[in-house]
């Protein structure tokens, strides 16, 4: 369990900078590149989707489409 823990605090560190960023579509394949994931999937507000899927990483946007957290999956 702790291996899993450390590769995806590892993952989120290499993005953690971006967070109060403003979200363009251009940047998703930046964080594509630098997580390894394979696509994003973007939440705006308090909408999320409960599906696993092992190569994406959810981005959740506040109100102003800033980036406010990332969560692997």
């Amino acid at each position: 369990m702790q291996n899993q823990e450390d590769r995806i605090n590892k993952l989120l560190e290499s993005i953690r900078h971006l967070i109060g960023s403003r979200y363009v579509k251009s940047v998703e394949p930046y964080i594509l590149e630098l997580t390894g994931k394979q696509f994003a999937t973007v939440h705006r507000g308090d909408i999320v989707t409960l599906d696993y899927a092992e190569g994406r990483i959810r981005l959740f946007l506040d109100e102003n489409d800033l980036i406010k957290q990332f969560v692997p999956n």
